[in-house]
């Protein structure tokens, strides 16, 4: 094969490459002219040959007016120094760009970094969430102790929902205890009720019977979630399992944790729920719930954290 036709040959394997790469490359003059640009550079941007070569780079690409851009490729035309950066600023289109001499002009070579980013982030989003799970199972352990050594009923809830609200971003949390049939709310943050709609421990037996679980022996006052109708805490119960909905709109059993739909008073909307059955001895005692105005706000990493600190006042109350 002659020299002149083995020049061509490489002259085409080059093309050939420069075309398949995955790299946007493209050769400028002095005045920053675009000489020549491969296929990827063209598609990337959904523009023809002729669109885009013989044409100002900064007229093909005004975007980049007043980013600096500019005066570093004249840099590397004045002095031969390399240029290189990173550009995050598109979350569509981020990529790390190489700017070098060449003899007449000069040369760009553009990496698309968008897919190589966004693992990145779900990295660091993943780390930054085991390290928030790491510290809140420490608030939870320091929870525990305390929910341990609670002496009444009273104690025991209002020391269960300051751990509910200090380890959950929620909007509502709300402990409901089973007496008889019927589900009742002992103890809500997040949203102003009536008295009428909590279970006063000051009534007569009350407190006894659910440390005890002596049911039969006393009355009871009316209200709450009956054990056989609809209701996502409901379901916990009957189930002995924790429910994770991520959207309350799409449950035809959603049922408020007390009487009265207060959604209509409370804006936005609660949107989803997590609610964790507490069972005592292999009887249900009651339920934690978690209610927010955010969608999909629950993670399997919050359902296992309710069901820890279920199962610590199960053992505080046993």
């Amino acid at each position: 094969m002659s020299a002149e036709r083995m020049a061509k040959r490489e002259r085409e394997l080059l093309e050939i490459f420069m075309n398949n790469a995955s790299d946007r490359f493209y050769i400028l003059d002095e005045g920053l002219n675009i000489v020549t640009v491969n296929d990827t550079g063209l598609e990337r941007y959904g523009l023809s040959r002729q669109q885009m070569v013989g044409r100002n780079f900064f007229d093909v690409f005004p975007s980049i007016r007043g980013t600096g851009r500019r005066e570093a490729y004249q840099r590397v035309l004045k002095t031969g120094e390399p240029y290189s950066t990173v550009d995050l600023s598109d979350p569509d289109d981020q990529f790390r760009l190489l700017a070098f001499r060449i003899e007449g002009g000069m040369g760009l070579i553009v990496t698309d970094v968008t897919e190589i980013m966004a693992y990145q982030n779900q990295l660091e989003a993943l780390h930054a969430s085991e390290v928030l799970h790491i510290e809140r199972l420490k608030m939870l352990h320091g929870y525990s102790q305390i929910v341990s050594q609670a002496k009444t009923v009273e104690d025991l809830v209002e020391c269960t929902l300051d751990a509910m609200e200090s380890l959950f971003n929620v909007d509502l949390c709300g402990f409901l205890v089973v007496l008889r049939d019927n589900l009742r709310s002992c103890g809500v943050r997040g949203i102003d009720v009536p008295s009428s709609s909590i279970l006063n421990f000051s009534e007569t037996g009350v407190a006894a019977a659910l440390l005890q679980r002596r049911y039969i022996e006393i009355e009871f006052p009316e209200g709450g979630l009956p054990l056989d109708g609809p209701g996502i805490t409901v379901r916990a119960i009957k189930h002995n399992k924790s429910q994770l909905v991520n959207d309350i709109r799409e449950d035809p059993e959603y049922t408020p944790i007390i009487e009265n739909d207060f959604r209509t008073t409370v804006a936005p909307p609660r949107l989803s729920e997590l609610a964790t059955p507490v069972f005592v001895d292999g009887f249900p005692f009651g339920v934690l719930n978690l209610e927010a105005t955010r969608l999909n706000a629950f993670t399997q990493q919050d359902l296992e954290l309710l069901e820890v600190l279920a199962g610590q006042l199960a053992v505080t109350v046993v």
